[in-house]
C-alpha cells in the first residue's frame, strides 16, 4: 500500500475530490486514482506532465468518464507534486 493523499479539482462549477495512491516503481512512480469506480493510473512522461494509464479489468464501461476530468485531475496532481 503506498501513500495516500487528497486531490482536489474543480470541474465544471463543482469541487471534486479524489484519494490518490503513490505506488513507487524503482526509478519511476505511478498514482492510483479512484474515478467513479473506475480506476486510473497517473504517471509521469518524458516532459514531466502526466499520461494516463487505464487498466482494462478495473473498467466499468457502463460509468463514462470525461477526459477533460482526467485532465484537471493531472494537472492538480502536477501542482501537488511542484
Amino acid at each position: 500500500m503506498g501513500d495516500i493523499f487528497e486531490i482536489v479539482v474543480d470541474y465544471k462549477g463543482d469541487t471534486l475530490t479524489f484519494n490518490g495512491e503513490l505506488h513507487s516503481y524503482g526509478y519511476s512512480y505511478k498514482i492510483e486514482v479512484e474515478v467513479f469506480k473506475n480506476k486510473f493510473y497517473f504517471e509521469p512522461d518524458e516532459e514531466r506532465n502526466f499520461r494516463v494509464v487505464m487498466n482494462s479489468d478495473n473498467y466499468d464501461k457502463e460509468i463514462r468518464v470525461d477526459v477533460s476530468l482526467l485532465e484537471c485531475i493531472a494537472d492538480a496532481i502536477k501542482k501537488i507534486l511542484s
